[in-house]
Order: C-alpha cells, then sequence, then structure tokens
C-alpha cells in the first residue's frame, strides 16, 4: 500500500489533474539534487535508500497539503495541523517554495557527516541562489512557509532515529557478527586459502590497508 502510494506521488508530479490542480510543478530538480548529494558522499546503499524514502514522505505530504484534498492518504509523521494552519500553500507557487526548503534542510541533516559535505554545501547554496535569489541561511528564514518547511525535515528525521538504522552513530553496526572469517585480497592467490565456517551465511571481505 506503501508503495502504491508514493508510486501515485510521483505520477502527480509529471501530470496535471483537473480535479485538484490545473499545474502541478515539478519535484525533480530536488530529487536530482538528493542524487547529486549520494553521488558525492561514501558509497551506502541501505543508508540512502533510507533518506531517498524519507525524502519522498515529507515531499508526498506536503503535496497533500497543496492539494488539501478530503481523504489524502498523510503518511506519518504527519505535518503538525495546529502549526501549518494560517500557511496557504495551495498554489503553485508556495508549494515550490516549501519542496526546496524541505529539501534543503533535509539534505543538510542527513549528509551533515559526509566527507564531501563542503560540496554538498555549495550545491545547495547554487540551487538556492539560482532559484530563489537567496543563500541558504537567508531562505531556510524567508517566510513562514520556508521556516515550517525546513522544521518538518527536522520533524522527519528525528521521527526515524529510532527506527533501528544507528544513525546518531554514523549508522554503525550495533548487532550483527559474521560467522565467517575474513576472505583476504591481498594477493591473488589468497582468495583460495580461507575456508568458510558457515557457506550459508555472509563472508566479509578484507582488503590490505
Amino acid at each position: 500500500m506503501l508503495v502504491r502510494l508514493l508510486l501515485f506521488f510521483l505520477v502527480l508530479t509529471f501530470f496535471s489533474l483537473s480535479s485538484i490542480s490545473q499545474e502541478i510543478p515539478s519535484n525533480m530538480h530536488w530529487n536530482e539534487n538528493l542524487l547529486d548529494a549520494i553521488r558525492l558522499d561514501a558509497p551506502r546503499p541501505v543508508v540512502h535508500a533510507r533518506n531517498l524514502y524519507h525524502h519522498s514522505l515529507g515531499m508526498y505530504n506536503l503535496f497533500g497539503l497543496h492539494v488539501g484534498q478530503a481523504g489524502f492518504a498523510a503518511l506519518s509523521p504527519m505535518l503538525d495541523e495546529e502549526s501549518w494552519a494560517g500557511v496557504n500553500l495551495s498554489s503553485t507557487g508556495s508549494l515550490e517554495w516549501a519542496w526546496a526548503a524541505y529539501s534543503i534542510r533535509f539534505i543538510q541533516l542527513r549528509f551533515a557527516n559526509s566527507p564531501e559535505i563542503n560540496q554538498i554545501e555549495d550545491l545547495l547554496e547554487a540551487e538556492a541562489m539560482t532559484l530563489f535569489g537567496l543563500g541558504v541561511s537567508e531562505f531556510l528564514s524567508a517566510n513562514e512557509v520556508t521556516v515550517l518547511s525546513a522544521l518538518y525535515a527536522e520533524q522527519v528525521t528525528e521521527a526515524f532515529l529510532d527506527d533501528g538504522s544507528n544513525e546518531l552513530n554514523g549508522y554503525a553496526n550495533t548487532c550483527y557478527s559474521p560467522s565467517n572469517p575474513a576472505l583476504e585480497l591481498t594477493t591473488p592467490l589468497s582468495v583460495c586459502g580461507e575456508l568458510m565456517v558457515d557457506a550459508n551465511t555472509w563472508q566479509p571481505l578484507a582488503f590490505e590497508g
């Protein structure tokens, strides 16, 4: 069900639905910015799959506030209705600002410890300046929409801190221990020298240095 909802959201990104809005703004460039940050970061497929899902979740919920359609199936963590009560997100422009602020703050949080954080921050700075004529810090505090959207990125991140990923400690392993010795790959012939204790479980690889 969740996968269907996210696919529905992606379809809405490309097509206009007359019953909701004549123009659905594209969020593809923010997806691309997230992918650019992933490319710059260390290769961590599972971590980045988690990031992609959480980013899409927030963008989807902001879109739900934009369409204001009764029965829209928001995903947890949902937007705080009381905080957003006086905010008009019905226009295409306001949604663009919300998506941008959410994405920028989300990427800042998720890649704060990336070895390439400076390049990632430069990327975000360039996007904010190109699209809105503001630096990142100015943009995130520009108006109520950007402030609340950036805050929502923080709420999404906080909501998943206890999901078992151990994000606060750099996603360090907390429970898994391999039953097989590491397969040494220091020389071409060494791959034949290590025996597996359990052929049904994963065997780690070891590289010199």
